[in-house]
């Protein structure tokens, strides 16, 4: 909501009145100490300024007039994301389904601390994002890995923050194209700039130098923002342990940055690309 200060910032001079002069009154406002209020919230309408000596009435938003109008703002903010994130998806041919295939009301509560984190982890997402907390799902295929992070996913997206989910084998399918740079631009200003990014299936690209590079690429530009990530893998400490230094200094990465892990078992939530 607006301070007084900045609603007197936005005053025209059409809005500035005689302080002894008193406006018609509408349905809804009642006059309290030469000033308008508003009958409903009981706050005023308006306000007296001093401007060189003088007293001036201006007209203000009383508080429920306010609200209505930072509603308004935030209804139009969710709406231009949603747009943004869409038309950027679109353009590096990332299927757009991903952000609202899944939702709350698709978890059966079978794992009832991922399904309550989850829900504490959209509700306080401000939090972290301010203070990059990210998640890692592990655990073998099938268990509801990319089932919950595309909740996440989904409910962020509702909310106006621009998320970007990519799966492992897509993300090393645009650095692949070298020929088109215009892509490979816009995937790293959405790497700097989105709010979320999930990496889906890692461990599942063919090993490679250049594959382990750009991914270590992708977490290394995530840390230096400042910003989450949620990674979904199939490998375990096991394999870890058994890969790669370069594989091994994404997933010591990985911990640094996702402080909340989960190890998932049993029954299969599928998701049927």
């Amino acid at each position: 909501m607006e301070s007084l200060k900045e609603s007197l910032d936005k005053v025209s001079l059409s809005d500035i009145l005689s302080v002894n002069k008193i406006r018609n009154l509408q349905n809804d406002e009642f006059l309290k100490d030469n000033l308008i209020y508003c009958k409903t919230c009981k706050t005023p309408r308006e306000a007296i300024i001093k401007h060189k000596d003088e007293q001036y009435k201006v007209n203000i938003n009383c508080k429920c007039q306010q609200e209505k109008y930072d509603m308004q703002e935030e209804k139009q903010r969710v709406w231009n994301n949603q747009s943004k994130n869409i038309k950027d998806l679109d353009s590096l041919s990332i299927d757009v389904n991903i952000l609202t295939g899944y939702s709350f009301k698709s978890d059966d509560m079978s794992k009832p601390v991922i399904s309550k984190y989850i829900v504490e982890y959209v509700r306080n997402f401000k939090d972290n994002l301010k203070n990059n907390r990210g998640i890692l799902f592990s655990g073998y295929v099938g268990v509801g890995k990319t089932f919950y992070s595309r909740i996440i996913a989904n409910e962020l997206y509702k909310k106006g923050y621009l998320v970007l989910p990519l799966r492992i084998t897509d993300l090393i399918k645009i650095y692949s194209s070298f020929k088109d740079s215009d892509k490979m631009m816009k995937l790293e200003r959405m790497l700097k700039t989105y709010d979320l990014v999930i990496i889906d299936d890692l461990g599942a690209e063919r090993q490679s130098e250049f594959a382990t590079e750009r991914i270590f690429d992708v977490f290394d530009i995530r840390y230096d923002t400042h910003k989450p990530l949620i990674v979904t893998t199939n490998l375990t400490n096991k394999d870890i342990s058994k890969s790669s230094m370069e594989v091994a200094r994404i997933f010591d990465r990985i911990n640094g940055m996702c402080t909340q892990r989960f190890l998932l078992e049993g029954k299969s939530k599928r998701i049927k690309e």
